[in-house]
């Protein structure tokens, strides 16, 4: 488990968290690098199983630090070309399959994705959640604000 104290900063704290929860995911990728696997099954792994992983942690939590998102980088890719040197370029790769690409994932805009996502949900009118009430409560909106 992770360890910290009162001293122990946010930053620290979320580092930690990413980097534990990644050591689970280089156990996944282990456990499926001994599968036959084509590169768009493996794309598929990536986007729904290791993602998976993550995605509950993106939200919530500030950005990783630039060392973990590379990290996170380089299991993906190393996952899906088998360890050995990618053979499509990265902004290639995470392109559309009709622009030519293999439809993978891009971490960092993923996680822009997220966080934007959750703002329209904020600022829905329409959308309810026990959560949406908790924030909207905590911040403190003014009424003429429409939340």
């Amino acid at each position: 488990g992770i360890k910290f104290n009162a001293s122990t900063d946010l930053k620290s704290l979320v580092d930690s968290i990413y980097e534990e929860k990644l050591s689970k995911v280089a156990g996944l990728i282990r456990s499926w690098n001994k599968r036959y696997l084509t590169v768009f099954g493996k794309v598929t792994l990536i986007k729904t199983l290791f993602l998976a992983q993550l995605v509950y942690l993106t939200v919530p939590l500030p950005r990783p630090n630039e060392n973990i998102l590379k990290s996170i980088d380089t299991m993906m890719f190393n996952f899906l070309w088998g360890g050995k040197r990618d053979k499509i370029k990265r902004d290639i790769a995470i392109k559309s399959k009709e622009l030519g690409g293999l439809d993978m994932i891009n971490f960092r805009t993923f996680i822009v994705s997220l966080k934007v996502k959750l703002v329209f949900k904020l600022f829905d009118n329409v959308f309810q959640h026990p959560w949406k009430e908790i924030l909207v409560n905590q911040l403190k909106f003014p009424d003429h604000l429409a939340i």
